[in-house]
């Protein structure tokens, strides 16, 4: 049982037996001396049972006030200067964690999208590829600049490229489809984002795999040997 439930419960019993104890006696002498007169009996039971529920009513709207007063005072108490002083040292830690995070993700990111473009790729467009993941990271509305690749990468190359990127940063699949379709246009011009977002991970001839990272890891195989 509560607290509050056993405050109620025995101010109820001590209302009740108080009241009791008062008034019995007096139940008792009308009773003695009006033993000829039922109504009379009847009559006195009843204005004690009234005076009784009275008694319980006032003390239940006591109660409730008490605990309605004591509810404002604890919304009223102001929230110490040391919480509010901690909540925002643990926002902080946790936003540098999150970033030095992606820091990392992204110098594995940037080593492998090098190691895989540069064959096929001028190396000033290699950098704007690193340069637009890296913008995208924290805001896929920001400005994509497009590039080329030298004709050899096909269609499903360029999907696996970015699949295997957006899965280090947990990208969602249509994240992923549209990525690549602003990067490369020119490789993609004739298929659509959707049909792009269901066919990321499709198996095929191709030169650049999939490389599917292991659970809470973000390196890339290479990066494993």
């Amino acid at each position: 049982m509560k607290t509050k439930h056993r405050e109620k419960f025995f101010l109820i019993m001590v209302s009740s037996l108080t009241t009791l104890a008062i008034f019995f006696p007096y139940t008792t002498f009308c009773v003695n001396n009006q033993a000829g007169s039922d109504n009379s009996v009847t009559n006195t039971i009843i204005i004690e049972i009234i005076i009784i529920s009275i008694i319980i009513a006032l003390l239940f709207t006591h109660i409730k006030r008490k605990n309605k007063s004591q509810t404002a005072d604890a919304d009223a108490l102001p929230i110490p200067e040391e919480a509010i002083s901690h909540y925002h040292e643990v926002r902080k830690q946790r936003e540098d964690q999150e970033y030095q995070l992606n820091q990392k993700k992204f110098a594995a990111v940037s080593a492998y999208v090098q190691l895989m473009l540069s064959p096929y790729m001028k190396e000033s467009d290699v950098k704007i590829v690193c340069n637009n993941i890296k913008s995208w990271i924290t805001n896929e509305d920001a400005a994509i600049v497009s590039v080329s690749t030298d004709g050899r990468l096909g269609s499903i190359d360029l999907r696996h490229l970015v699949w295997n990127i957006g899965e280090r940063f947990n990208w969602k699949g249509e994240k992923r489809a549209l990525f690549a379709k602003m990067v490369f246009p020119i490789e993609l011009r004739d298929i659509e984002v959707s049909t792009i977002r269901r066919n990321l991970r499709q198996r095929g001839t191709c030169i650049i795999d999939l490389d599917i990272p292991e659970k809470g890891d973000y390196r890339f195989s290479f990066q494993l040997i």
